[in-house]
């Protein structure tokens, strides 16, 4: 916060009712003054009541007239980092940026005022000179010739033939590729035969080891060691009892 009794503050405007009211509430006990809004003949005498002109914007806005009405009465002016705020009043030339929402900067802006008064000569004295109308629209249609051309530079089509060398260097680039799939599967079929061809032949033998005599006398004999296994674990069973 201003020291109390280091400056006075002057505020021009209502705009909200109830944010008028809440805001003259928290001034209470400072040096601050609340203003109507004035009228274009009583500027001269708005004006007499401030050194600098405090423009805490929190919003963007394409022209200020009253940034550019202090300035032409020599009034060095704070002004929040925004545009078009920024690109008119020059940081330590016509007056002070302070960051947007930040009130900290914003006080310590304003008590350089305090400290240092010869500041109040010094700075907004020489302002940019205010452009007219048919200056800004020069410069305007200057920029959007400049990104309509870097468009164009960006979007500049290669001659037909290169396109065809392209085209054709894709189309045998795929054709290389197909043969090489073709040749990979070749070899997988081949291979796949041969598998099956092993498979048929195993199974071949295995067909006959089963029709031969020699199998069927292996067959029966398990079969009959494990029948005269089983009779003699349930006589195991019946003693027992």
């Amino acid at each position: 916060m201003l020291p109390s009794g280091g400056a006075a503050v002057e505020v021009f405007g209502w705009g909200d009712s109830e944010y008028a009211a809440d805001l003259k509430r928290k001034c209470g006990g400072f040096n601050v003054q609340f203003n109507a809004p004035y009228r274009i003949d009583q500027m001269g005498e708005a004006f007499s009541k401030f050194d600098v002109l405090v423009v805490p914007t929190i919003v963007h806005e394409n022209y200020s007239l009253g940034v550019r009405e202090a300035l032409a009465a020599g009034k060095p002016v704070i002004v929040s980092n925004l545009r078009s705020q920024m690109d008119f009043v020059r940081d330590g030339v016509d007056g002070f940026h302070f960051n947007v929402q930040d009130p900290k900067d914003l006080a310590e802006k304003m008590q350089k005022f305090i400290r240092e008064p010869r500041l109040v000569e010094s700075l907004g004295k020489n302002p940019l000179p205010i452009r007219d109308v048919a200056d800004q629209a020069t410069e305007l249609v200057q920029i959007y010739q400049s990104l309509t051309e870097s468009r164009r530079s960006r979007r500049s089509r290669p001659e037909p033939q290169t396109l065809v060398n392209e085209l054709q260097n894709q189309v045998a680039a795929l054709r290389q590729w197909e043969e090489t799939l073709e040749s990979d599967l070749d070899r997988e079929r081949k291979k796949a035969h041969q598998l099956s061809d092993q498979l048929s032949q195993k199974n071949n033998e295995l067909a006959g080891i089963r029709r031969s005599l020699g199998y069927r006398f292996v067959r029966f004999y398990a079969s009959r060691i494990d029948r005269l296994r089983s009779i003699g674990r349930k006589r195991e069973k019946d003693e027992q009892k």
